[in-house]
């Protein structure tokens, strides 16, 4: 079943916890980042089921003060009802892109 922009309904949950987003525009405005510009999305994977559709991706920023690109990989799993968006959970590699900014240590220190 292809997925259009109009797949999104207007209000659906996220499995995030303590937080419950609304509207269509939230993966939009999820991947603009302060310092960050020139989000580009590669998808390395799809695979659909029944009512499951799971995607690998490879978010490339642009970070502001270096000019360096940054990426950040990530695997997301929607819920489809009636050809709409109902539900959606993941995971990015935040973590990953963090120590790439130099916001992090290469390494996690010892206990």
């Amino acid at each position: 079943m292809p997925i259009s922009r109009n797949s999104w309904r207007r209000t659906y949950s996220s499995t995030a916890p303590a937080r419950h987003v609304q509207g269509r525009h939230y993966p939009e405005q999820s991947v603009l980042t302060p310092g960050l510009s020139h989000c580009r999305v590669q998808v390395d994977d799809l695979f659909a089921a029944d009512d499951r559709v799971t995607v690998a991706f490879t978010l490339t920023y642009t970070h502001d003060r270096t000019g360096r690109d940054l990426t950040m990989t990530g695997v997301k799993t929607y819920r489809l009802r009636d050809g709409r968006i109902v539900e959606f959970w993941g995971e990015t590699d935040l973590h990953g892109l963090l120590r790439q900014a130099g916001l992090v240590p290469e390494q996690i220190p010892p206990f």
